[in-house]
């Protein structure tokens, strides 16, 4: 036997080892929550998704596969110690036994297939857009044909019109396997509760603030519209001397050239919620005008954006591309700004809301509302619950609500 084998059944035998001391007895009555990200705070939807089911289900448990899983546990622990103890590093060696699966995105839900079909357990897996879902595209719809025909498959859960439709037209899956949940779980509550004093301009600040949220994956982040936000950027400020620009998310003054408006550009890096209820009361748009197909044959965004919807539900104005039509809830001009990717038109749109800052703030205002009614995350969990409680129930799982 070669040195490296021999460190690698070493290293398999420690791995064990651990998962004995730190698991308890495996109860084959749970709800068994797969993921790639979790607790990482960075990802809100997840956190508050995920807590909802550990609050929910007394035997639940999540079993992680991220890079930097105890170094965010730590950090997730101090905010949620309640729930910590049931979210553990996926090990090879654990009994993966239960009575329903959940996992989120198409690529998770492939990647821990095999230790779904290995224990037997039926899953509802709810696809958003990203996580390498795409349209038309080879790869993905490989995956989709992999998961949706597992003897374990029970139902999807799919979060926007075009996915619905599209699982549908390629005869992926029946339509009563799938449940149609338009949306997002973000924690509406917590921005409720913890929402600053909104500043206006020009009444409460002299400058005219909008911002871009986002993470770069493309050079200059052409997938969510940076480069779009920056060339609007340079106009508005020849036009309108007071308007700043704010950026979160992983970019920096290198991603574009932001020599004519260096003065008034503002990075912050990326940044935990607890960060945006004080950023939100200074801001007046958020921009986001985002494409679709670029990241990758058949990849695009849901409409809005988290980041978008995050925004509105503290008072922001949302200037948002639906290019894709998926907008279900928001009327253009009245609670939403839906824009195209043409600088010129873009500029145009601002500027007028610029000059009428009532108007915008009215329609901020509405948007908040249609936020809170749509985007409500007892609303949006409890569609969720209703799917999972429903196996749960079936197979005989332990619930309470």
């Amino acid at each position: 036997m070669s040195l490296k084998s021999i460190r690698k059944k070493t290293n398999d035998w420690i791995r064990f080892l651990c998962y004995k001391a730190e698991h308890p007895k495996t109860d084959k009555e749970r709800l068994v929550i797969y993921d790639d990200t979790f607790p990482c705070l960075l990802s809100p939807f997840r956190i508050t998704e995920f807590n909802a089911y550990l609050g929910h289900f007394d035997n639940s448990v999540v079993y992680s596969s991220f890079g930097r899983f105890r170094e965010e546990k730590k950090k997730y622990r101090t905010l949620y110690p309640q729930y910590a103890s049931r979210i553990f590093k996926f090990n090879k060696f654990i009994d993966f036994s239960g009575k329903l699966a959940y996992i989120v995105f198409l690529h998770n839900t492939y990647e821990f297939l095999p230790y779904i079909e290995k224990y037997k357990v039926p899953f509802v897996f709810e696809l958003y857009p990203g996580g390498f879902f795409r349209l038309d595209n080879k790869v993905s719809d490989s995956r989709l044909k992999r998961i949706l025909s597992s003897p374990y498959f029970r139902k999807v859960i799919v979060t926007q019109k075009i996915s619905y439709e599209y699982l549908i037209q390629k005869k992926l899956c029946k339509p009563d396997q799938i449940e149609f949940v338009y949306g997002v779980v973000l924690p509406i509550h917590w921005y409720m509760r913890n929402r600053k004093q909104k500043k206006y301009y020009p009444d409460d600040k002299a400058s005219f603030d909008i911002c871009f949220v986002a993470n770069k994956y493309l050079p200059e982040g052409r997938d969510k519209g940076y480069d779009v936000f920056i060339e609007a950027a340079k106009i508005l400020k020849k036009k309108n001397k007071d308007v700043k620009f704010h950026v979160v998310g992983n970019f920096d003054r290198t991603d574009m050239d932001v020599t004519a408006i260096d003065r008034d550009i503002y990075f912050y890096g990326s940044r935990h919620t607890r960060f945006f209820p004080d950023f939100y009361s200074h801001m007046d748009i958020i921009l986001s005008p985002n494409k679709p197909f670029l990241l990758e044959q058949g990849a695009f965004d849901g409409f809005p954006t988290g980041c978008c919807i995050e925004a509105g539900i503290c008072g922001v104005a949302i200037f948002a591309t639906d290019i894709l039509n998926l907008n279900c809830s928001f009327a253009d001009g009245e609670d939403i700004v839906i824009i195209n990717t043409l600088v010129d038109e873009i500029v145009d749109k601002i500027t007028y809301y610029h000059d009428n800052p009532k108007r915008l703030y009215e329609l901020a205002k509405k948007g908040t509302i249609a936020i809170q009614e749509m985007f409500d995350e007892d609303k949006q969990i409890g569609a969720r619950l209703k799917v999972i409680n429903g196996y749960m129930k079936l197979t005989g799982g332990v619930g309470h609500g």
